[in-house]
């Protein structure tokens, strides 16, 4: 017995003995179900309206809408949307757009004001008309401006940001961009206001400054070229080396085992969840889940000779060493399949090397970029890297990994300044550039307190008190 709807009245029983039979006979109480709902005029009704709604270029207008038949009934009803031109009288069926919900497209132009839309749902025969939303469109004729620019910490990339979305073909030209001192060597978009732009090396700690042109923001025609102020400028600080740490990176709700799985996932690497430094080679053990993390910065061998490195994780990690201080040149010298435990560097048998690096020739006191990767399933994870110094002995399981003398990594630099004391308002400006958290204390031992409301600048108004500020660098 097979039951069409929750309404008892067309309840059939089908035959097995025959597929056509069957199909013929569901068909039938199909058709009786249709027509006792076209006996029930009057109840297919909207219960969810469109709504008016206002789109600023580029953008994208949303309207839903919700029928539902006062009868108990497993039949969805069917939608088709339609749309009134300014100044039309006849409303028109929007093809393919036969959802409960419709978007517009991101080809709407200022044209598209006034705009009407509406639902058309039909079951049972029987079709209703949902109430018509007006669109209003508001065109963008302002020009996109720079906001900021910053350096990153591969010394290769600028990231350049505007006020609003802007063309990719304009924004990714490179001859839209110049950098003195620096080439542009490519460019590339993050998002629709932010881009990527790919320079030669730049210079530890250097005042870089940014000049854009012929950058223009998502437009109507009736809106011209939009084009971004001719030269407009922007300054950044290139980052510098910050010994005695490394950068840990943080990657929420990857799943997956893998480090193929971390490399692969969208916000890798250049949007992490977590951001900041460990002191030694060796991250936070038990994390969570479904995570990934990168310890990245660089190792600076203190004597000429043969380095072995070491490598304890769980679940899955992978260790690469670069022959330069560039990224662009690492290779992978050591990676896990399996787990092992925290800080066990021996060798299980003698097949159990792949966590080992062969004899790697490093020269004291220069830098070689390194950076390993860890990806977490479930459970325990912990991951560490310990090393051979010329001359002396494997570490045994359980001693201490890399320590910080051994460790660098690129920091953004943080520039405070304070402008002189105003006397008409009694006041003085604190600015900085630079990524992190304004704190203050009344006394120079705290407690300190994050200033959350200061982004960039600071505006004290002077009195008896003392206060003292200090910058909390992010990564």
């Amino acid at each position: 017995m097979y039951l069409i709807s929750g309404v008892e009245r067309y309840r059939c029983r089908l035959s097995r003995r025959s597929v056509v039979r069957s199909v013929v006979v569901l068909c039938a109480c199909f058709a009786g179900y249709l027509a006792g709902l076209r006996g029930a005029s009057g109840a297919l009704t909207f219960t969810q309206q469109p709504q008016d709604a206002t789109v600023i270029i580029p953008g994208q207008a949303t309207f839903r809408a919700t029928a539902t038949f006062s009868l108990p009934t497993n039949v969805p009803p069917f939608y088709q949307w339609q749309r009134l031109l300014s100044g039309s009288a006849n409303w028109t069926d929007l093809a393919g757009a036969t959802q409960s919900v419709y978007t517009t497209s991101l080809t709407l132009s200022c044209g598209a004001d006034g705009f009407r839309f509406r639902c058309r749902a039909s079951l049972g025969g029987e079709t209703v008309l949902s109430a018509a939303a007006l669109m209003h469109v508001t065109c963008d004729c302002d020009p996109p401006e720079l906001v900021l620019v910053r350096g990153t910490a591969s010394q290769q990339e600028v990231l350049v940001r505007f006020t609003e979305p802007v063309t990719p073909e304009s924004a990714t030209n490179v001859a839209n961009y110049s950098v003195p001192g620096l080439q542009v060597l490519g460019a590339s978009l993050r998002d629709r206001s932010n881009v990527v732009l790919r320079t030669s090396i730049q210079q530890p700690e250097v005042n870089y400054t940014v000049s854009v042109s012929q950058v223009s923001n998502f437009t109507d025609p009736a809106c011209h070229a939009n084009l971004i102020a001719p030269n407009s400028r922007a300054s950044f600080v290139s980052w510098a080396r910050r010994g005695g740490v490394l950068r840990r990176e943080v990657y929420r709700n990857i799943p997956g085992a893998t480090v193929a799985d971390l490399i692969g996932a969208v916000k890798f690497p250049a949007q992490p969840d977590e951001a900041g430094f460990v002191s030694d080679f060796e991250a936070p053990s038990d994390n969570g889940d479904s995570y990934g993390q990168r310890l990245s910065g660089f190792v600076l061998p203190p004597v000429t000779g043969d380095y072995v490195f070491f490598l304890a994780a769980d679940e899955q990690a992978e260790l690469l060493l670069s022959s330069t201080e560039s990224a662009s040149n690492r290779l992978p010298i050591a990676a896990l399949d399996s787990p092992r435990l925290p800080r066990e560097w021996a060798a299980r048998s003698a097949a159990d090397t792949n966590h080992i690096s062969a004899l790697i020739h490093l020269q004291g006191g220069r830098a070689y970029y390194v950076e390993a990767l860890m990806k977490e399933q479930s459970g325990g994870d912990h991951m560490a890297v310990a090393w051979q110094l010329p001359g002396g002995a494997a570490p045994a399981n359980g001693t201490a990994p890399m320590g910080s003398a051994y460790l660098a990594c690129m920091v953004e630099p943080v520039r405070l300044r304070i402008t002189p004391w105003n006397p008409g308002t009694n006041t003085v400006l604190m600015t900085w550039q630079g990524s992190g958290t304004l704190e203050a204390a009344p006394t120079v031992t705290g407690p300190w307190q994050s200033v959350a409301s200061a982004q960039g600048s600071l505006t004290i108004t002077l009195d008896r008190s003392a206060r003292f500020f200090r910058f909390r660098v992010t990564p």
